[in-house]
């Protein structure tokens, strides 16, 4: 059991957030299918770790575990079917209840060899890799930006060029955007369009010169702790810079609403208190669905109204995002309900109390509610290593700003 609370005295800290984990997955599966080489800092996410055993696994045995990492399992499903041999695909029993409907369909109309062992359109897979010859699929776009995302990076593998046609809304557009840029690191040349991706060129191996980014989805609970502090404060961040590719790099606009200033200087940036600017917060998430975990409950500290839509597909994350983000917050005495693809919390004065977090072992719903530590909360959390999926320090970097963090 952790324990957690605020400290006294907080202080002004430097910190290294973890690397941006959606950037080192889509290396280390483009590494797999060309060869194309891994920069020097993929970072410690468990995320990362377990795409590079299950990599591994594949080379070896064919007998994958995914366990919980979504990413692991959408970009290996596309990846081992264009890789000759025989492979079984499987993770946890909440990674069995995600589905991967659409990116088989594809994958199938492309003449891959794909079964499903127990329920169609669900893990555990068997797949038979091998030698695929296409020039075009067509996938629905309103599930998961990784589906179209595994596509791409097999997309030179197929045929060049190689086209990518896409229906339905398109959520989490930047993370797509974000496929692009890594794969046009390595030498490929991907041209996007509003309904259409075209993918031609050949991968070169130089990706042991790039850097990765600091992940911007960690820095999110950082800006909720400035935005929750009544008294003023700063904290430095090593690494990050204007431009990110990112989709949570928004952070720095939205939380500006929050009470939160981004200044960038030449070791990164500082986050700083400054005077909140709305007292109710509107967004359409569709394109940073990560952060809603943060912002429905930074909002509910600071006592605004929220609505916050383009989220229905949370419904298939590490958990339903929604139910639980709703079951939680109502606990604790918030006006919060859902409809029509949209969060809704209303005004709400919630008073800080000692509880006990219940994770749904899913990073995102403990590393939301860390920042009510500065309003006076106290926390007591069955499981901290769940963060271990995209924060390995992050309660070590609580210890150093001065909160108080004791495992027992």
């Amino acid at each position: 059991m952790l324990y957690v609370s605020s400290g006294k005295n907080l202080v002004e800290a430097t910190l290294n957030l973890p690397k941006s984990k959606s950037e080192a997955n889509r290396f280390l599966i483009l590494d797999f299918l060309y060869r194309c080489g891994l920069p020097t800092n993929l970072g410690e996410a468990q995320d990362t770790s377990i795409l590079k055993r299950a990599i591994t696994q594949a080379k070896t045995t064919g007998i994958v575990n995914v366990e919980d990492a979504g990413t692991a399992m959408r970009f290996l499903t596309a990846a081992l079917a264009v890789s000759p041999g025989q492979y079984q695909v499987f993770g946890t029993a909440r990674m069995h209840e995600r589905p991967l409907l659409p990116l088989i369909t594809a994958l199938r109309e492309l003449g891959a060899d794909i079964r499903c062992i127990t329920q169609e359109g669900f893990a555990p897979l068997h797949i038979t890799g091998k030698l695929l010859s296409a020039t075009k699929v067509n996938i629905n776009g309103s599930i998961s930006s990784q589906f179209i995302s595994a596509l791409m990076m097999i997309g030179p593998l197929l045929h060049n060029p190689f086209y990518i046609n896409t229906n339905g809304p398109l959520v989490s557009r930047p993370y797509m955007l974000q496929t692009a840029k890594v794969m046009q690191y390595i030498g490929c040349q991907v041209d996007v369009g509003a309904n259409q991706l075209i993918i031609s060129g050949s991968p070169k191996p130089q990706a042991e010169l790039h850097q990765i980014e600091p992940d911007w989805s960690s820095l999110a609970y950082w800006y909720c702790i400035i935005a929750l502090s009544e008294k003023p404060l700063e904290i430095r961040f090593n690494d990050f810079k204007t431009g990110s590719v990112q989709a949570d790099a928004i952070c720095e606009s939205l939380f500006s609403q929050l009470g939160v200033q981004t200044v960038y200087h030449h070791e990164g940036l500082t986050l700083k208190s400054q005077a909140l600017k709305s007292d109710y917060f509107s967004w359409n998430c569709t394109d940073c669905p990560d952060l809603v975990p943060a912002l429905i409950c930074c909002c509910a500290a600071l006592g605004i109204p929220a609505k916050l839509s383009g989220i229905a597909h949370l419904a298939y994350k590490e958990s339903n995002r929604i139910a639980c983000l709703k079951r939680e917050l109502s606990r604790q005495g918030c006006q919060i309900h859902y409809e029509a693809d949209t969060l809704f919390l209303a005004h709400s004065q919630i008073q800080p109390s000692c509880i006990t977090i219940n994770s749904y072992q899913d990073h995102r719903l403990i590393l939301c509610f860390m920042p009510w530590l500065i309003r006076g909360w106290q926390f007591e959390i069955p499981d901290p290593e769940t963060v271990n999926k995209s924060y390995p320090q992050f309660w070590s970097h609580l210890k150093t700003v001065g909160f108080n963090v004791l495992l027992s």
